[in-house]
């Protein structure tokens, strides 16, 4: 049971260190595409 409960500490910190990947990556990309606008539109 220990371990079951070492493995979900593991994986809760994987499942947290992917959704900040993902939050970075999805404001990079709406960054560039705000980037791509000005320079289409100025």
């Amino acid at each position: 049971m220990n371990k079951l409960i070492e493995n979900a500490q593991v994986l809760k910190t994987a499942a947290n260190s992917l959704n900040e990947s993902a939050d970075l990556l999805f404001s990079a990309a709406r960054d560039e595409t705000c980037e791509n606008q000005d320079l289409v539109y100025f």
